[in-house]
């Protein structure tokens, strides 16, 4: 029974030894766990700071986007306020059925085709080109044609086309003088495929330095000649001059519309992009929350069982520290009773001793004197035997003694300290060491026990060993 008590007990301590383990190893987990938390936490944080400032800019790109779409859409509305509402009607709707039909051969108004030079030849340009500014260039007049008719069937505007394959200009001869130049070719850039165009509108047209000048080459190079004011002399004579209402010039208003199609661009690709950055953020953001939720959810579970384990684990604790106490118990009752049944052994063992020294061999046969001679030989050995028993129980009772008063004076404080150990917030060396010192003092104290259990069941065995030569004499003796 106490075999089994013991056998139990070390199975209970080998139980908890396995549960101490996984509480280590879920620590460590959780350790880990938490560290990643964190970062991930804080990559978080950062990306929301990010974000913060990526929307910070991009409000303001969006306020400068929209502002230079306002100063676009003003300067268009101010253009097609200065045109006569059918040439702006018919303008508009061209542009809309090239764009619906898909057709190639539509260059826009010759205001959009040209670049000045300088912007002090603006006013110079809008008198002599007029409300040619805004007749539209086409490749054919086949392409002029289909257009046409869409605007008549519909009743969308009029507009004046210029088919490039029907005009026919020629190479003007302009005065060799540093007083008036070309104003074709000093004030004006264009894509050669439209110069037919240019030279229909500004070929003939000349710009002076003053009035006096426009005048003379007008009539000598029969010519129209245009001051950097806008006063004209055209080449039947007529003078065409005064104030000139700058806020009023169509083509100070197709610059500020153009310089706002060329900011818009890269203005709305920077927004653009900034936008995609601020998506990717967030996307980024909600895939760290992802994780986060994920991550807590698995500290949250290693801690619930962490604090099951180590309850479950004290618990065992707790019923081997008693089982260990009851045994010892026990087996502080049993060693009088050990030591008593030895020595009434012992006492058997000499009668039989002083019984065997009594003079038999004269009645019996040789037979019998020979298997009394070995018997007495074999009593002897077992005799031997059982006071090497006895002498080992000695020591082994000696050993447990000692054992004994270890676990009581030295190790009996440090039990309480294992059990605190077995918090999870507990230093994890320490208890390992002290936990490691108690099994090594108990496996001591098992092993002794053991040898106490292994020499009774010895001492036993010679008792019966004892007892059967004892009753072969007697049959000898009751024999004869």
């Amino acid at each position: 029974e106490a075999a089994e008590k013991a056998a139990a007990l070390e199975a209970d301590r080998a139980q908890r030894r396995r549960w101490e383990e996984e509480v280590a190893k879920r620590q460590r987990a959780l350790q880990e766990t938490a560290q990643l938390l964190q970062e991930r936490v804080a990559a978080r944080n950062a990306l929301h700071e990010g974000r913060k400032a990526a929307w910070r800019e991009l409000e303001v790109s969006r306020a400068a986007l929209e502002e230079t779409r306002g100063e676009r859409d003003r300067a268009e509305r101010a253009l097609r306020a200065a045109l006569p509402r059918a040439v702006a009607q018919g303008l508009e709707a061209v542009q809309k059925i090239v764009a619906k039909e898909n057709i190639s051969g539509y260059y826009g108004p010759v205001i959009e085709n040209f670049q000045l030079v300088d912007s002090k030849f603006q006013t110079a340009v809008e008198v002599a080109a007029g409300n040619a500014l805004f007749h539209a260039i086409v490749d054919t007049d086949a392409t002029a044609a289909r257009l046409m008719r869409t605007l008549e069937k519909h009743r969308l505007g009029r507009v004046t086309f210029m088919p490039l394959n029907k005009l026919r200009v020629k190479k003007y001869n302009y005065p060799d003088s540093p007083e008036v130049v070309p104003l074709i070719s000093c004030a004006l850039q264009f894509d050669p495929r439209v110069e037919a165009a240019m030279l229909q509108v500004f070929g003939r047209k000349l710009i002076a330095r003053n009035q006096e000048v426009a005048a003379h080459f007008s009539s000598l190079a029969n010519m129209d000649a245009i001051t950097l004011d806008g006063d004209e002399v055209n080449r039947k004579g007529a003078i065409q001059g005064g104030f000139y209402d700058e806020r009023a010039n169509r083509l100070a208003m197709m610059e500020k519309k153009r310089k706002a199609d060329q900011e818009l661009q890269p203005m709305q690709e920077k927004h653009d992009a900034m936008d995609r950055k601020v998506r990717e953020v967030d996307q980024q953001i909600t895939g760290l929350l992802g994780q986060i939720q994920k991550l807590e959810a698995k500290k949250q579970n290693l801690s619930h069982r962490i604090s099951e384990q180590t309850k479950d684990a004290t618990l065992l604790g707790d019923k081997v520290d008693k089982a260990a106490e009851l045994l010892e118990r026990q087996q502080e009752r049993l060693l009088p009773q050990l030591r008593q049944d030895l020595a009434a052994d012992g006492a058997r063992a000499e009668a039989l001793r002083a019984e065997l020294g009594t003079p038999l061999q004269a009645t019996l046969s040789p037979e019998e004197q020979r298997r009394l001679a070995t018997l007495q030989e074999e009593t002897t050995t077992q005799a031997e035997a059982l006071q090497a028993r006895e002498a080992e129980l000695a020591q082994a009772a000696g050993r447990r003694h000692r054992l004994q008063a270890l676990l009581k004076n030295n190790l009996g404080k440090r039990r309480q300290e294992l059990k605190a150990a077995l918090n999870p917030a507990g230093k994890g060396g320490q208890l390992m060491e002290r936990e490691g010192a108690l099994q090594q003092a108990q496996a001591s104290l098992q092993s002794t026990t053991s040898a106490l259990e292994a020499n009774k069941a010895n001492h036993e065995e010679v008792k019966q060993a004892l007892k059967a030569s004892k009753a072969d004499i007697k049959k000898l003796m009751t024999a004869d």
